[in-house]
C-alpha cells in the first residue's frame, strides 16, 4: 500500500459520485479508495440536498478503512438540512485527499430523503 507522489502523475481521472440512502440511519458509501488501489482521490466536493419535505439529519465521515469500515471521523455529524435545501459539506476551496484504505460514508436520519453528490479526481 502505498499512495502516489501526485507532482509525477501518470494517470488522472475526474469523477462524480452520488448515493441516496435508503434505510434510516444507515451508512451508505459515498467513495471508496481501497489498499492496492495505488492511487488518491482528491474530493473538490460534496453536497447534500434534501430532497423531502421535512428538515433532515445527516452525517458524512471519513472511514479508516476502504469500503465503509473501520473507525469514522465525522466531516459533518447530526447537522439539520431544511426541506428543499441543499448543503456543501467539502468544496474545492478546502477539499480533501482520500489516501488508500480509506472512504466517506454518509446517513440520513430519514431513508430516501436526500442525495449526496461528490466531485472528484483520482490521480495515480
Amino acid at each position: 500500500m502505498s499512495n502516489p507522489n501526485i507532482i509525477n502523475l501518470t494517470e488522472y481521472y475526474p469523477g462524480l459520485a452520488y448515493v441516496s440512502p435508503t434505510g434510516n440511519n444507515t451508512g451508505v458509501v459515498l467513495l471508496s479508495n481501497s489498499s492496492t488501489s495505488n492511487s488518491a482521490i482528491k474530493v473538490n466536493s460534496i453536497i447534500a440536498t434534501n430532497k423531502s419535505v421535512d428538515n433532515v439529519e445527516i452525517i458524512v465521515s471519513i472511514n479508516t478503512s476502504a469500503a465503509g469500515t473501520g473507525t469514522n471521523y465525522n466531516l459533518a455529524y447530526k447537522i439539520v438540512v431544511p426541506f428543499g435545501a441543499s448543503l456543501q459539506i467539502v468544496e474545492k476551496g478546502s477539499g480533501i485527499y482520500l489516501t488508500e484504505d480509506k472512504s466517506i460514508v454518509v446517513s440520513t436520519a430519514i431513508g430516501n430523503s436526500m442525495d449526496f453528490i461528490a466531485s472528484f479526481e483520482t490521480f495515480k
